[in-house]
């Protein structure tokens, strides 16, 4: 009788190893798919939504059959551990961004000018349905404040050099960082001002981002505003913030670089 028992399998424990295996191959589908660029932003969203889902659910499946393995001394372990061990994986990261993301404000556009913040013309006309607009917030709306509050360094680069050659260098600057340029305006006088505008893609799943640097003449030298835009979601977890740094600090190291040369 006691062997009899021994050799029962838990169902819980083969059914989380199997809903595990789910999970991994509809979240790896969701993170190919969005790289590629096989479906729109949303859909990608839904099927890693699905597998983080089925993940969670063989997470909880799992414990639970630990639980039982060891009170009723049946076989299994091996399935609900190696269950639990990959659900966790597929887990780890997006559950990092989240609780990063938690202290984030729920804002999607940042601009270092937030009372003249530079508008978008081309990728305007060029937006998907399901992507958020490229109309700037109103100034002294809430999202104002909440940039205000969480990013108070987010703020416009002046240089000491021609518009000309800040136009030179925020385009540098674009390929640099593997951004695709949609429109370039160059600054014909001396007194005009130019715009680049580009499409910017998140690390990992490649999701785009609408960004556009304006170049105007400032007290003898060139000013750089940024604003950047996530075309999905309505809080972008920092990104928008640290890709205005990024692409800030690049123009002034290039600067640098061109200088002392």
């Amino acid at each position: 009788m006691l062997r009899k028992v021994r050799e029962t399998w838990s169902p819980f424990a083969r059914w989380s190893w199997r809903i595990a295996k789910i999970s991994a191959l509809i979240t790896l589908c969701g993170i190919v798919f969005s790289r590629s660029e096989q479906i729109e932003m949303p859909a990608a969203f839904s099927l890693l939504c699905a597998g983080l889902f089925c993940a969670f659910l063989a997470l909880c499946v799992g414990v639970f059959s630990i639980v039982v393995i060891w009170v009723r001394m049946i076989r299994g372990f091996r399935y609900a551990f190696l269950a639990i061990a990959l659900s966790l994986i597929v887990l780890v990261i997006p559950s990092y961004i989240l609780v990063q993301g938690l202290s984030m404000p729920a804002i999607h556009d940042i601009t270092t000018d937030l009372e003249d913040p530079p508008l978008f013309t081309l990728l305007m006309l060029d937006q998907p349905d399901w992507a958020n607009g490229l109309e700037p917030p109103l100034p002294g709306s809430s999202e104002h404040d909440a940039q205000r509050q969480y990013y108070p360094d987010i703020a416009p680069l002046i240089l000491q050099i021609h518009p000309e050659d800040g136009f030179d260098l925020a385009e540098r600057a674009t390929q640099q960082l593997g951004w695709s340029v949609s429109a370039r305006m160059e600054p014909l006088l001396p007194d005009s001002e130019g715009k680049i505008e580009a499409v910017a893609h998140t690390d990992i799943l490649r999701f785009k981002d609408d960004v556009v640097i304006r170049i105007r003449p400032k007290n003898g030298g060139t000013r750089f505003d940024v604003r950047s835009v996530s075309r999905f979601g309505r809080s972008d977890f920092g990104r928008n913030a640290q890709r205005i740094r990024e692409v800030l600090w690049l123009i002034e190291e290039v600067s640098t670089k061109v200088h002392d040369s």
